[in-house]
């Protein structure tokens, strides 16, 4: 069929976790477990999903968006782990499509973009290491306050953003996640409630419910 290798028995286009593969006569089978497949190439290995029930992985050309509109006060937090150190987190955007905000990764730096045309505000936050993204689970925490936007990593410190020309469009905004992010993602946690990924709105090329290994 279309994408299989006839020597090697692969299918480059296949993206999913194989957990074990039997092999039977008709009589009787035998498991091999996956540590005795040989990997050809760049496979990633993949997160125990028991542990990681609502983990999605992003492959670096995918974005989703929940079913969820966004308001002032609003408290988002995004737990993660990426492949790499650069790529978008999350973008709020208003109804015309427009970019509002958006929490980028920058090697070291986690930066926080005003979208609006007469706002050019754009601050970070410094951290630990230059693979951090890499080599940490990390939380965020994205709070829209009235007046400014405050931005938190766990562990370091918090920095606000005044934004006032964005405050008026953030009600009715949505939420898109990904756009040039390789790695795991959680549901999202808005206002301590837990928000599933799993029937959204959007989703282009996020693989639900089943993570490699960032």
């Amino acid at each position: 069929s279309s994408g299989i290798n006839a020597e090697y028995g692969q299918d480059p286009s296949f993206s999913a976790c194989v957990s074990e593969i039997s092999v039977s006569d008709g009589s009787s089978a035998a498991v091999i477990p996956p540590s005795k497949l040989v990997r050809e190439g760049s496979v990633p290995l993949c997160l125990d999903t028991t542990s990681l029930s609502s983990s999605h992985y992003f492959n670096g050309d995918a974005t989703i968006s929940p079913d969820l509109t966004v308001y002032p006060g609003d408290k988002i937090v995004i737990q993660f782990s990426s492949s790499r150190q650069t790529g978008d987190l999350v973008s709020l955007v208003a109804p015309d499509t427009s970019i509002l905000l958006s929490l980028t990764l920058a090697n070291n730096l986690l930066r926080v973009v005003s979208g609006a045309e007469d706002d050019d505000a754009e601050v970070g936050i410094y951290v630990e290491g230059e693979n951090f993204f890499c080599d940490n689970t990390v939380t965020v925490t994205l709070e829209l306050g009235p007046f400014t936007v405050s931005t938190e990593v766990k562990g370091h410190r918090t920095v606000n953003i005044n934004l006032p020309a964005i405050l008026s469009e953030v009600e009715g905004a949505s939420l898109y996640f990904g756009d040039q992010f390789m790695g795991c993602m959680e549901d999202p946690v808005v206002n301590g409630q837990r928000v599933s990924l799993s029937n959204p709105s959007f989703n282009s090329g996020v693989l639900l419910n089943s993570c490699p290994a960032a």
